[in-house]
């Protein structure tokens, strides 16, 4: 018999594996929808200014740590508009045609 933590490895990997392409497909979804687009570019603008500004440490991991805390509100905002034009809701600004 084989030892006892061998055996799992290769199932942990694949799952995470499965795991990361699911997220990085919902991710692709996501930067479909238009407010999605309007906000990554807001983002990467407040990163390029967070790059150059003559700012402290801590004011520009606080720029960009209220960039990401945006960027996550709007995907999950976008997943809930998802899973609400799945059960069969009015459309929602960036679902599909009904």
């Amino acid at each position: 018999m084989s030892q006892g933590g061998s055996a799992g490895a290769p199932r942990a990997r694949s799952t995470f594996t499965a795991s990361v392409g699911h997220a990085l497909r919902g991710l692709r979804e996501a930067a479909g929808h238009r407010n999605m687009r309007i906000e990554l570019v807001a983002g990467m603008l407040a990163a390029g200014v967070a790059a150059v500004a003559p700012l402290a440490r801590g004011e520009r991991a606080l720029l960009l740590l209220c960039t990401f805390a945006v960027l996550a509100a709007e995907a999950a905002n976008t997943a809930l508009e998802a899973a609400v034009d799945l059960h069969g809701g009015a459309r929602s600004e960036g679902g599909p045609p009904r």
